[in-house]
């Protein structure tokens, strides 16, 4: 008996665990997530006693939220599930991640019980949002029960389901239970779209529901027990019905067919009627039958089945004891709202019609795509390997777009088209480790902030192999190592502030192995180069260097700024955005400095504190439209932040006084850039070109990026203001207006402008759209073409457009060029902007580019520029004075940018860093190499100014600086001189040419020069043309034996040497010009010096009495250096 007993039990126990598994397996694929539940409890997981659902915490798929309870005198009402909640007083949007598969259908189901939970008996109104699409909104403010259920079918199209509450109002979201169920895809077929649940019943008299395990898909099966009056009758049995049949795929459940409705009244229909408040909704209707009933012989149950007027199937008999699914293959609409289901009795019916089941759904369209799937793994992979908590990171980072994440924006081209992220700000978040690889797979990218974080390591080589970058901010971090050549070459970098960073290998660490001296002796050059240019930059204020180049400002490769410490770096970051007016008054210093006038008043220069600059626009009293204009842009600007906007920092409004405070930019506007006025150089086509794309990104963020969107209105060149990179920023939006996003497609208002840049469609129709900034934009570009006024009356044709379109007639791009550039572009380019500009100014809006298409086309002409002068870069040498200066300018001594020996500590920087280098010179190069080149300096004159200049430390620093700033100059220049000498002879001459200009071949060719020992040979056998002459006799002992000869070329444009040369190698070019009344005219010449099809620099050789040498180090990419023309 015993034995029995315990067979018995471990029968039992066996059983248990088979229904357990069986039930886990049927659950495969649900997710059914008790929302609030804490993950630590004991409880969870569990089964849900009733249903044998397991439910889990929520915990682990969302990153926000509290949790609460409904009131403890209501839970008894409610099954487990439903007693806890999580609710969200915090952010606008608060998302679960759920991971699906791509593709498959799925159940989607929430749940919401309120029941005073927070005891204010406040009902909550919200919206509920899947992906970035509009689902539902939850509203408990009607007069109902604390309940809430929505539901749909859904397929996702990634593999990834964001389900989002969005406050849309004052009163705070919650969530009972999320749950998620897998369907097959055979069945709910739809044309389009998600299918809502409308309603899914039994006809049943009880007041119950029916659901998993009873249904295989959990479909909640509600009781139509309301209809049961005296309009209907209920039959049921006790017997099983088939419901999993060959012409059954939807499986309802046999506990909704065992019971059906018919008609009190046998000889009329059956009718099931509803009105929607929506008369646009399309619905898709299922109906289920089974005959329950044991028939008479002479029994027949027929009928007709009819849906808003049209018969679905005539003569239908449902099937004993077998489910089947009628259901019409296509959405139907209702007409004004009114939707009627009959079943009609046919009249050879002996049985009034029945109906089972009856599931009702409408058709809910997604029309906003969510973003592109890999762009948002991409982001939420950076999310989480930097830890990223900021509360606005949930959801679809780009739409909608008033919800589009924080530091970020957006290529939104139209709902259809996924979005891509163009522009990620993580500037200033904690970030910490090395620079995620995730970030390459962002490939639309344009704009990557990563300053003012604790980031270490390398800087990666993918940054620089991203096609879509045009600016990228690493400043302010601790990162090392060297910066990849790719992102040099592109000039896209801004490193400032990450001391540990180096340019080139020179500034890493020493390896192990020796170091050979030739390269020793270059980086010593390089060093003392360097900072003889500091010095010349001191002394001659930027004057003309020795090849007379013209100076340049700040290129595209400038942004790359590396220094050796951090300097005080305090952008404005303000918690304050409303000032007193004496605050005012004091960061202007009584409106003391004017530096412009704005759209309504005068603007001053100000000062926050220390470091922080602003720019002042104070309201003028004779402004008509001031007001309405100050409040205008202080609503406007208060939410707009990129990176090619001057950001509004606060404002005042104090009576009749009323200020915005911007931040300063302080290297004014590109009118002025472009014209050279006030001493300002002029800037180069490469820096037109980024100057043109990030003003098109700022322009863009208006139009696609803010919510709602704005429209300029006033775009222009003296509205484009240049940072302390020359960056671009878009400024005064005086004249801005939001426009809708949605119906409407322009703003009728007061026209408004400047002549010339004004869009003549708006000034005809006063209709605004964001094609009216295009239009300006357009203008824009052609200013930055060809330097000429908008309008200029003088002219024949007094408008730019008719005026390059009358120009253009000969087909010859540089008559309409800005002469300033010397023919110094890409015609390639220029082309396709121009194209681009003539484009953005037809007549028709409709015609005219968006600006996202202006962005793309504008990157690849940068693009193109950039392989352009990255190629010529690469064929001359990599430090050129012009280069260096900027190098120096922006980085050597980053307290001493502007480098003026008044400041006691810069005088004691650079003697420290000048004695330093001579210290090293001197023990790597103490060698007898020196010569003279045509200098008075001997070598006696030389080592006594070295051993004056070897000073103490101790030593004032200001008397040693004054006293030997002009013979330190004398040494460094032979230093330099003698450097490239020494390696030359180090290597013994070999692969050396030594060219004596002119030199007839018969002659005594070639010969070893007394002094220095250097091997000269005739030129003949490398140029082709060509005459030969020879100094003035009387100067001939000025003059050292290479110098005398000469050649010159009185005939042709262009004159080339050819010299064979091992490609990939660096080698030292050097060329000396002396003139010397050779040919008895006294005309000191002038002329362009080329390394093959480059502009090497300008020979001028007036007032040059001893002559010029242009020297560079190159890197030859072909065999030949070919053509040193002259």
């Amino acid at each position: 008996m015993e034995a029995a007993c315990r067979v018995t039990v471990v029968v039992l126990g066996t059983l248990a665990v088979l229904i357990h598994l069986v039930q886990a397996q049927d659950q495969q694929g649900f997710i059914s997530l008790d929302c609030g539940l804490p993950a630590e409890e004991l409880s969870s997981p569990y089964d849900e006693p009733s249903t044998g659902l397991r439910f889990s915490s929520d915990a682990a798929y969302i990153q926000s939220g509290q949790t609460g309870s409904i009131q403890p005198n209501r839970e008894s009402q409610y099954l487990k599930p439903y007693r806890r909640l999580r609710y969200f007083p915090n952010g606008s949007r608060n998302c679960y991640n759920l991971n699906v598969e791509k593709g498959s259908k799925y159940l989607v189901r929430a749940f919401f019980v309120y029941e005073n939970y927070d005891g204010l008996n406040i009902k909550p109104k919200f919206d509920l949002y899947l992906g970035p699409n509009l689902w539902s909104t939850i509203d408990f403010q009607e007069p109902e029960e604390d309940v809430r259920r929505v539901e749909m079918l859904h397929i996702p199209t990634s593999n990834s389901l964001q389900i989002c509450l969005v406050k849309n109002g004052t009163t705070t979201p919650l969530i009972s239970t999320l749950e998620i169920r897998p369907v097959k895809t055979t069945i709910y077929e739809t044309v389009s779209g998600s299918l809502n649940l409308y309603l899914r019943t039994f006809f049943n008299k009880s007041d119950t529901y029916i659901r998993y395990p009873s249904d295989r898909y959990d479909r909640v099966w509600t009781s139509y027990s309301s209809y049961f009056r005296n309009e209907w009758i209920q039959i049921f049995t006790t017997l099983q019905v088939e419901v999993n049949n060959l012409e059954n795929y939807y499986d309802p459940p046999n506990a909704a067919l065992t019971s059906a409705a018919t008609p009190t009244n046998s000889n009329l229909p059956l009718m099931i009627n509803w009105t929607s408040s929506n008369v646009d909704n399309q619905y898709y209707f299922y109906t289920h039958f089974a005959e329950i009933q044991e028939l008479q012989t002479n029994d027949t149950r027929e009928f007709s089945i009819v849906w808003n007027g049209e018969v679905l199937r005539r003569q239908f008999i449902p099937p004993k004891f077998s489910a089947f699914s009628l259901y019409r293959s296509s959405p139907s609409t209702c007409e004004g709202g009114k939707c009627s289901l009959q079943l009609i009795r046919t009249n050879t019916s002996t049985l009034p019609p029945l109906i089972n089941a009856l599931e009702v759904y409408t058709v809910i369209h997604f029309s906003q795509s969510e973003t592109n799937e890999n762009d948002v793994v991409s982001v939420q992979n950076i999310k989480t390997s930097y830890r990223i908590s900021k509360n606005s990171w949930q959801g679809d980072p780009c739409v909608p777009q008033q919800l589009m994440w924080e530091g970020l924006n957006c290529r939104i081209t139209d709902k259809s088209t996924p979005p891509r992220i163009t522009y990620l700000n993580l500037s200033s978040s904690g970030l910490t480790g090395t620079i995620a690889d995730y970030i390459q797979n962002l490939t639309q990218l344009e704009t990557l902030d990563l300053s003012n974080n604790n980031l270490t390591g390398e800087v990666p080589e993918f940054l620089g192999n991203m096609k879509s970058l045009v600016f990228i901010n690493l400043s302010r971090n601790d990162l090392s190592g060297l910066i990849p050549q790719a992102l040099l070459r592109k000039g896209l970098l801004d490193p400032q502030g990450n001391p540990r960073l180096c340019l080139s290998d020179s500034c890493l660490p020493p390896k192990s192995k020796p170091f050979p001296v030739a390269i020793v002796a270059s980086l010593a050059s390089v060093a003392i180069i360097l900072v003889v240019l500091v010095l010349a930059f001191v002394l001659k204020k930027k004057k003309r260097s020795i090849l007379g180049a013209l100076q340049r400002p700040p290129s595209i490769s400038s942004a790359v700024n590396v220094t050796n410490a951090n300097p005080p770096v305090s952008p404005i970051q303000m918690n304050k955005k409303r000032f007193t007016y004496s605050e005012v008054i004091n960061m202007t210093n009584n409106f003391q400095r004017v530096v412009g006038e704005g759209g309504f008043g005068i603007v001053y220069h100000g000062t926050l504190n220390v470091y922080e600059q602003v720019a002042v626009k104070l309201l003028s009293q004779s402004s008509t439209q001031g007001y309405k204009q100050f409040k205008a842009e202080v609503d406007l600007l208060m939410r707009v932040h990129h990176t090619n906007l001057v950001n509004l920092v606060g404002y005042c409004k104090e009576g009749d006084k009323l200020a915005l405070i911007y931040e300063y930019v302080p290297n004014g506007d590109l009118r002025h850039h472009l014209s050279g006025k006030g001493g300002r150089s002029i800037i180069n086509w490469g820096i037109r070109l980024r100057i043109a794309l990030e003003a098109a990104l700022g322009l863009e963020y208006l139009h696609i990026g803010c919510i709602p969107a704005m429209v300029h209105r006033d775009v222009k060149t003296t509205n484009i203001l240049l940072d302390e990179q020359f960056k671009a920023r878009l400024a005064d939006f005086g004249l801005s207006r939001s426009f809708p996003v949605g119906g409407e497609s322009h703003v009728s208002t007061m026209i408004a402008g400047t002549p010339g840049y004004l869009d003549p469609q708006y000034y005809r129709t006063s209709r605004l759209t964001e094609k009216s900034d295009v239009y300006s934009f357009g203008i824009v570009l052609l200013e930055m073409i060809t330097n000429q006024p908008v309008i200029d009356q003088s002219r024949e044709k007094s408008h730019i457009t008719q005026w390059v379109e009358f120009e253009l007639i000969s087909g010859d791009i540089r008559t309409i060029m800005d002469p300033n550039l010397q023919g110094d572009y890409d015609s390639h380019s220029v082309w396709r902007v121009l194209e681009l500009a003539m484009s953005c100014t037809n007549p028709s809006s409709t015609k005219r580019p968006s600006m996202s298409q202006v962005v793309v086309e504008l990157n690849e002409c940068l693009a193109s520029e950039n392989s352009r002068r990255n190629m010529r870069r690469g064929r001359m040498e990599s430090h050129s004075p012009a280069k260096v200066s900027m190098l120096i300018d922006t980085g050597m001594f980053p307290l001493c940018s502007k480098f003026f020996f008044d400041s006691h500590f810069c005088k004691i920087l650079f003697l420290n860093v000048l004695h330093g280098l001579l210290r090293i010179f001197h023990n790597v190069m103490m060698l007898n190499f020196l010569s003279s080149y045509a200098s008075s300096v001997s070598l006696g004159a030389v080592e006594n100014t070295f051993t004056n200049f070897t000073i103490d430390s101790k030593e004032s620093s200001s008397t040693v600086l004054h006293g030997n700033m002009e013979s330190s100059l004398g040494l460094l220049l032979v230093l330099i001189t003698s450097i490239p000498v020494h390696i030359v002879q180090a290597q013994d001459q070999k692969e050396v040419h030594f060219l004596d200009c002119g030199l007839p071949a018969n002659e005594l060719s070639p010969y070893n020069e007394a002094r220095t020992g250097l091997m000269f040979s005739s030129d003949e056998n490398f140029i082709q043309s060509g005459k030969i002459g020879r100094v003035q006799a009387d100067r001939e002992s000025e003059f050292l034996k290479p110098y005398k000869t000469l050649r010159y070329f009185p005939n042709g444009t262009r004159n080339c040497y050819n010299l064979t040369v091992e490609k990939g190698r660096n080698h030292l070019i050097r060329v000396f010009f002396v003139y010397a009344n050779y040919d008895g005219f006294d005309i000191n010449p002038n002329f362009d010096l080329y390394l093959g099809p480059n502009l090497w620099g300008t020979i001028d050789l007036q007032g040059q009495v001893k002559g010029l040498r242009a020297e560079l180090l190159h890197i030859p990419i072909f065999k030949l250096v070919a053509d040193l023309s002259g």
